[in-house]
């Protein structure tokens, strides 16, 4: 994956004063996912920092807002869980969701080239 210069400068950083982003797994429109460890747990998650614009926007904070309510409110095994949302000392918003470990979609083989 191509990591853009502004998503890898911030490995290292902290967020909310606990966790340590240490990977980042992708980016996309609205913000950029790392994997995190929480210091004080050792625990690691999936953080997304949203991107500032989306930030600066009122309809971008809700969407963000609803992305951190929807899948508790839901309650669906299949849905990653979100764990904690904020703002950080800086102004940024985060999420911090479950961290699942396996292939993405791009690493399946297509639909057309599975057996039936």
């Amino acid at each position: 994956m191509d990591v853009p210069e502004f998503a890898s400068a911030r490995l290292g950083t902290r967020i909310a004063g606990k966790f340590r982003l240490e990977r980042v797994l992708g980016v996309g429109g609205m913000g950029v996912v790392y994997e995190a460890v929480n210091e004080a747990t050792q625990r690691r998650f999936a953080i997304k920092i949203v991107h500032p614009e989306v930030t600066r926007d009122p309809a971008g904070r809700e969407r963000i807002a609803r992305e951190a309510t929807a899948p508790n409110e839901i309650g669906h095994p299949g849905l990653v869980d979100v764990w904690d949302a904020g703002t950080d000392a800086d102004g940024t918003l985060y999420l911090c969701m479950e961290l699942l470990e396996g292939r993405s979609l791009r690493e399946w083989p297509s639909s057309s080239s599975m057996q039936r």
